[in-house]
């Protein structure tokens, strides 16, 4: 199976965008969803999540972004209502050197308020 993206990049074949999966290796049986970034966007539209990073000022730089939003997704997916701690305990990980985390939970939590 090959999937096209740009997300990704160190697993591309040099600049074709393409990877191929049959070379990830993954402890889960049966189907895997791979979710990118440019994957949450449907029909030209931000993803709420995207869309709240952009309304609250949460994107900077752009380099902690990707990981942001899709960690971000992962919480609301597990947790669609999470409080200001549970937000901060789950980006722990992520690190982002411009924004000082709080545009980052205003946005989570505008999200939240979205997507349910």
């Amino acid at each position: 199976m090959k999937i096209n993206t740009v997300g990704v990049p160190l697993l591309c074949k040099e600049g074709s965008g393409e990877v191929d999966l049959p070379h990830l290796t993954s402890p889960y049986k049966g189907e895997v969803e791979i979710i990118t970034i440019e994957g949450l966007s449907k029909d030209g539209r931000l993803h709420p999540i995207q869309q709240a990073f952009m309304d609250c000022g949460a994107v900077q730089c752009g380099f902690c972004t990707p990981g942001m939003v899709l960690t971000a997704k992962a919480l609301l997916d597990k947790n669609p209502n999470p409080t200001r701690e549970e937000i901060r305990k789950a980006m722990a990980a992520n690190l982002c050197r411009c924004t000082g985390y709080q545009q980052i939970v205003d946005a989570i939590e505008e999200a939240a308020k979205k997507c349910r």
